[in-house]
């Protein structure tokens, strides 16, 4: 499961299976189903949608966008692990 960052517009996600906080799951209860509450794992059985700035676990792919976010941001990890970046 892949964690992401909602960016620039909000996200709509009809099927799959999400990890959430207790927050943002109990807005959204009438559209998931708990799978595992010590994991905070729900199955969509509704479409539910993101707004800019919240933080998702999500089993499937979120388009283009976001996987170049997630390579960039793996990079810079990478960079940062690296010694690029010095913080002096």
């Amino acid at each position: 499961m892949e964690t992401y960052t909602i960016t620039e517009k909000p996200v709509t996600i009809s099927s799959g299976i999400l990890r959430l906080e207790k927050d943002q799951a109990k807005t959204r209860a009438h559209n998931l189903k708990l799978i595992n509450p010590k994991a905070g794992t729900y199955e969509i059985i509704n479409p539910v949608e993101f707004k800019v700035g919240e933080v998702i676990g999500y089993d499937g792919d979120l388009g283009r966008d976001y996987r170049e976010q997630k390579q960039k941001q793996e990079q810079n990890k990478e960079d940062f692990k690296s010694g690029k970046y010095n913080l002096k």
